[in-house]
């Protein structure tokens, strides 16, 4: 079973759309619902409870981190499926999203999965092909929401590095490719949309990928 796990922050114009997309997949793969809504100052609150009321799968967190990284760790903490995926409350996902999921689980063996996604650009839909190989392959994380991960997982490596202000999901992306043993898997499927408009944290390729520098020596630097 899996535990869904939505962050937002003043998403209430998409999140009707992404609560309902996760309501749209088949009920026996979906262990909750749990929604993290952190400082927002719109009408998040009142969209969600207006969902919560009528599904008991849905647990609703209002929080004061003003921080993803928190938030995403806290959600984690409190999940109780075997397997958990991030969903941003900006986002929404296809009705196939949990059983392309499960079906992959019942042939492999996982920790880790990531699969394409698709980019909703002022209405057009672009898909970004995933497989991460290459020299560069450290450098080039996948969308850390729409994975795939072992709650347990997770809890060994401590969830991702709360300083993090930018490339959290970089930062956890290096504590599982550093760690032995992890079977870290590709799935070549697209059921993710994620929603590229203004309010996106890190559009910048070149700070993005001065972030990921940084992150990537401070975390070495601690393993020295």
């Amino acid at each position: 079973m899996i535990s869904v796990l939505v962050t937002t922050h003043n998403h209430g114009m998409f999140l009707k759309k992404c609560i309902s997309s996760i309501l749209n997949n088949d009920k026996k793969y979906l262990k909750e619902i749990i929604i993290v809504d952190d400082s927002s100052i719109d009408n998040t609150s009142e969209i969600i409870n207006k969902f919560k009321k009528k599904n008991k799968k849905i647990k609703y967190f209002n929080v004061k981190f003003c921080s993803p990284a928190k938030s995403k760790n806290y959600a984690a903490k409190i999940s109780r499926g075997k397997w958990i995926t991030f969903i941003d409350g900006d986002d929404y996902v296809s009705k196939n999203y949990l059983k392309d999921y499960v079906f992959f689980l019942k042939k492999n063996n996982p920790d880790f999965v990531y699969t394409n996604i698709k980019i909703l650009i002022n209405e057009k839909i672009l898909l970004e092909k995933q497989n991460r190989k290459g020299i560069l392959y450290i450098l080039n994380n996948p969308h850390g929401s729409g994975c795939l991960i072992k709650n347990q997982l997770w809890r060994k490596v401590g969830g991702i590095d709360e300083k993090m202000k930018f490339q959290d999901d970089f930062n956890f992306w290096c504590k599982i490719n550093f760690r032995k043993k992890t079977n870290i898997y590709y799935l070549n499927i697209a059921n993710y949309i994620y929603r590229r408009h203004s309010y996106n944290r890190s559009k910048n390729y070149l700070q993005k990928y001065f972030y990921k520098l940084l992150s990537l020596f401070a975390y070495l630097f601690k393993k020295i």
